[in-house]
């Protein structure tokens, strides 16, 4: 197999599995947003890959290779991966994921190939004082990476604290978001009818995967107390996923059909956000960490309900922002709305400074300058070694 021979610095990135979420779009944005002149990237996935994230990544001049691991512990992914790395001269391995078959084939393909910079980049966290949510296999290639990104000082916090991970190897990096695609503007009526909702009427809106660790389910029983009292209000999730078609038998069940729309994945979520006059993410415990989706609910200026899990307060700014509610709770949802719903020019209020809060600190060129800032410092350190 031929050597690819570039001046750029090659990073490879491993991943377990490239699906809708925000933490791989991050990782497609980082991509995007990197010095072309400077880096090149190439990503292998061990199992799923989204169709349409592998065609962003290939218009971004990315080589992919999905579906290294056939089947669990097969250690013949080292020699593909110790293949693909020594093909592009990799520099760099960027673990993005928490995956511990990623993490453990990854680190040891990419130390026989003798790659100098090993970076992490962790999104999961679990709950304080309960099970660990970092593998005991991928605890034991610690040593080995270099530094791991933690998406807020929350997270970092947690990773030290709770898993027993040194400060020195964590580096804060937040989750940012593309100011110049998602921002506030007048809503498009056109979309609003096409959606089938009325444009006089108010929306709620929610943009998840639909899995239980997103918490749906809590936001249908919320809808249904709410149309008690402002029948006229509308919903609409934008996501898919297992449990669709329960979350769509529950609205029957609650008798809230006719007022929700499910849209499925839509790839459109700038131009949908702007839609919403609030937007609720009602995700439990461990169910979320630094939503990149309530980032964009913000920059698009719309106020925010949110539980307080995770990283949440990092990002939302009770009684500013937004506010932060417990989780499962359903009826502080109602209650969260009716307020805003009551106070127009609080909701407004709370939507603009919002979206001054992203734009001073959570936006997309942030988080690839340090990114690529502490890629740069890392190389640049092993080098003069």
């Amino acid at each position: 197999m031929n050597k690819m021979v570039t001046s750029q610095i090659n990073v490879i990135c491993i991943i377990s599995s490239y699906t809708r979420g925000g933490a791989e779009q991050v990782l497609s944005e980082n991509i995007r947003g990197f010095d072309k002149d400077l880096f090149s990237f190439t990503v292998a996935c061990l199992y799923f890959i989204d169709p349409d994230h592998e065609k962003i990544l290939k218009n971004l001049g990315v080589d992919v290779y999905p579906n290294l691991l056939k089947q669990k512990y097969n250690i013949f992914v080292i020699l593909k991966l110790y293949k693909i790395i020594k093909k592009y001269q990799s520099q760099i391995l960027f673990l993005f994921t928490d995956n511990r078959d990623a993490i453990f084939y990854g680190i040891i393909a990419a130390k026989m190939a003798g790659v100098p910079v090993i970076i992490g980049a962790s999104h999961c966290i679990g709950l304080w004082g309960g099970k660990s949510s970092i593998s005991k296999y991928s605890k034991i290639m610690l040593p080995f990476i270099d530094k791991i990104i933690a998406v807020s000082n929350t997270h970092k916090d947690y990773l030290n604290q709770q898993e027993g991970i040194d400060r020195d190897k964590l580096e804060v990096i937040y989750n940012g978001v593309d100011i110049n695609l998602y921002f506030p503007k007048e809503k498009d009526l056109n979309l609003i009818r096409e959606i089938g909702f009325d444009p006089s009427s108010p929306i709620l809106g929610v943009v998840a995967g639909l899995r239980p660790e997103k918490g749906i389910d809590v936001f249908l029983q919320a809808a249904k107390l709410i149309l008690n009292k402002y029948p006229e209000v509308q919903f609409l999730i934008a996501g898919d996923g297992i449990q669709r078609k329960a979350l769509e038998e529950l609205a029957k069940a609650l008798n809230i059909s006719e007022r929700f729309k499910f849209l499925g994945y839509r790839a459109d979520i700038y131009d949908l956000m702007p839609l919403l006059d609030i937007y609720i993410s009602p995700s439990p415990p461990a169910g979320d960490n630094f939503s990149v989706v309530v980032l964009e609910a913000m920059a698009c200026g719309i106020p925010v309900i949110a539980t307080d899990v995770g990283s949440r307060r990092e990002q939302v700014i009770e009684n500013q922002t937004g506010f932060l509610i417990n989780p499962y709770d359903s009826e502080i949802i109602a209650e969260k709305v009716d307020f805003l719903l009551k106070h127009k020019e609080v909701a407004l209020e709370m939507g603009k400074k919002g979206r001054d809060l992203v734009v001073k600190n959570f936006t997309y060129h942030q988080m690839v300058n340090q990114t690529q800032n502490l890629f740069q410092e890392l190389l640049k350190l092993k080098k003069d070694r």
